[in-house]
């Protein structure tokens, strides 16, 4: 007698070694996803404080006519950043949107700033004179 298809056995072998596939390949996806998400929010806040100091260059002087809010929209994930003067020569930008959907302790790094609340805020005269 000639036995065709798989055992019970065989099958849940299969099913095992799937599993723990995915059991690794999972996490390397969503690091990875959470990663370009971080990039895109860098890419944004990066584009915000040139249009900041752009306009300083541009008037010489403080100007607070980029205070405001600046919505990135990217396929239903929007990045905020609000603008805010602060004095007579300060501005605070403020990241909010994504929630914890990207590394704040990467952003924080590459800007300085302060992460509370899964709002970051970074003051542009600080990413001036560090990078």
């Amino acid at each position: 007698m000639k036995r065709s298809g798989f055992t019970l056995v065989e099958l849940l072998i299969v099913m095992a070694v799937i599993a723990a596939l995915i059991s690794v390949v999972a996490p390397m996806g969503l690091n990875a996803l959470k990663q370009a998400r971080t990039v895109q929010v860098a890419t944004d806040l990066r584009a915000v404080m040139n249009t900041v100091i752009g306009k300083v260059a541009a008037y010489g002087k403080f100007v607070t006519s980029v205070a405001g809010t600046y919505d990135k929209d990217h396929g239903g994930y929007k990045t905020a950043i609000v603008v805010a003067t602060s004095g007579t020569s300060a501005y605070t930008l403020t990241v909010s949107g994504w929630g914890e959907k990207f590394d704040a302790e990467y952003l924080k790094a590459a800007f300085g700033g302060d992460f509370n609340a899964g709002v970051l805020t970074v003051s542009v005269s600080d990413y001036i004179y560090n990078n």
